[in-house]
C-alpha cells in the first residue's frame, strides 16, 4: 500500500493523480482482468484467454458532502483502454464505467471504518466484447453457434466495501454484482449466466513504512 500527493495504491486499485479541485478530480487509475481457460463448459477446445490490463483517465465529480455525517456523492467517469497478455501485449479495445459512489464514515467496534457503495454502466468496443463473447467458425458447433459480437452497452455493476487502515493493516471486506441483462452480447453462446455475485476480503499487514511521511486527505470524504 502506498499514499503520495500524486500516487495511491489502496485497495481501490492505483491512482496517479493529475488535477484536483474541491469538486473535481482528473487522475488515470490502472485495472486488469484474470485469465479464462479453455476449460470451462462454455469454451471447451477454445483457446484460453490471457489477463488484461486497463489503464486510462478517470473524471470524478463531488456532487455532494455532509461534514456532520463525514458522506459524500461522487459521480466517476472512468475510460480505459484494454491490453490483453497472451503471446504478447495486444491492444483489446476499451471500456467505460461511469458510475455514482456513496461513501461514509462509520464507527464499529471503537474503530473507524470506511463504508462505500458503487452503481453503475458497463459499456465496451467491438474488439473487447468480441475477446470475451465471440465464436469464430473454426470454433462452432452444434451447440455453440457461430457468434460475432458487438461494441456498446455491457451491463450493470454494483460494489460494497468496508474498510479499515491503521499504520499497521488494513482490512477490507468487498461484494460486487455484475448483471449483463440487456447487455449487446447477452445472446453469446458463451454467456452462461445474466448475473453472478463475488464476495471476499482482504487482510494485509505492513511490515515497513517510508521514513518520509506526506500527510494526505481523502479527497472523497475531507
Amino acid at each position: 500500500m502506498y499514499n503520495g500527493t500524486r500516487l495511491k495504491v489502496d485497495q481501490d486499485g492505483i491512482e496517479a493523480l493529475l488535477l484536483q479541485s474541491d469538486r473535481f478530480k482528473f487522475d488515470f487509475s490502472l485495472d486488469g482482468g484474470v485469465p479464462v481457460s479453455g476449460d470451462d463448459n462454455a469454451r471447451v477446445d477454445m483457446p484460453k484467454l490471457g489477463p488484461t490490463v486497463q489503464i486510462g483517465p478517470m473524471i470524478k465529480y463531488k456532487a455532494w458532502k455532509n461534514n456532520t455525517y463525514d458522506q459524500s456523492l461522487v459521480f466517476n467517469l472512468p475510460i480505459r483502454y484494454v491490453f490483453s497478455i497472451d503471446s504478447g501485449l495486444n491492444r483489446t479495445g476499451y471500456t467505460a464505467f461511469p458510475h455514482v459512489t456513496y461513501r461514509r464514515k462509520v464507527l464499529f467496534q471503537e474503530d473507524r471504518w470506511k463504508l462505500g457503495l458503487s452503481g453503475g454502466l458497463l459499456f465496451g468496443s467491438e474488439k473487447y466484447h468480441a475477446y470475451y463473447y465471440q465464436v469464430l467458425p473454426e470454433y462452432s458447433t452444434e451447440g455453440r453457434p457461430e457468434y460475432d459480437a458487438n461494441g456498446g452497452y455491457g451491463g450493470t455493476r454494483f460494489i460494497a466495501t468496508f474498510h479499515r487502515r491503521d499504520p499497521k493493516k488494513l482490512i477490507s471486506i468487498y461484494a460486487l454484482y455484475d448483471g449483463v441483462n440487456n447487455a449487446v452480447f447477452e445472446d453469446s453462446p458463451l454467456v452462461e449466466s445474466t448475473g453472478g455475485v463475488t464476495v471476499g476480503f482482504v487482510v494485509a499487514w505492513f511490515v515497513s513504512q517510508s521514513r518520509s511521511l506526506v500527510e494526505v486527505k481523502n479527497w472523497e470524504l475531507d
